[in-house]
């Protein structure tokens, strides 16, 4: 086992291995498949294995309105598989500080490090929200809306 994390380090340095796995987790535009996303799209909550990167939200006990909450790529219905052209739903902003007069400016490695900040940077996803109602009682009308939400 010695041997092989030595001749691993003889080839990489520990840190390009960091660097290089850090890379690979984050998304970029030069990495839309990151292992973030990945890890988004393959969410699955319950039984059913076509409802991957979908929560869904079963609101009332009759079937009369559900709710999908999106977080994962767009899949093809037929395959379940994630679109070659469908947008990543992770994206990561710059790392940024708010100074104590309520201003804002971009934060650069070396600056948090003299200051003792953290340089961390936001995470944003699309969570698009699907609202399905069926056909009401009352109103003998069936409505179907969808309202994309972004946190």
């Amino acid at each position: 086992m010695r041997e092989l994390v030595d001749g691993f380090l003889r080839e990489k340095s520990i840190v390009n291995h960091h660097i290089a796995s850090f890379n690979d987790f984050l998304p970029t535009h030069d990495n839309p498949d990151s292992r973030m996303q990945r890890i988004v799209d393959n969410i699955s909550i319950g039984d059913d294995e076509s409802l991957k990167g979908v929560i869904k939200l079963d609101l009332d006990k009759h079937g009369e309105e559900n709710v999908q909450i999106v977080i994962g790529r767009r899949r093809d219905p037929l395959t379940g598989r994630i679109e070659p052209n469908a947008r990543p739903t992770i994206s990561v902003g710059r790392p940024y500080v708010k100074e104590a007069d309520g201003s804002t400016h971009d934060l650069t490695p070396m600056e948090a490090r003299l200051r003792n900040l953290s340089y961390k940077a936001p995470v944003h996803m699309d969570q698009p929200v699907h609202l399905r109602q069926h056909l009401l009682a009352e109103e003998g009308c069936r409505r179907s809306t969808a309202s994309p939400r972004r946190s």
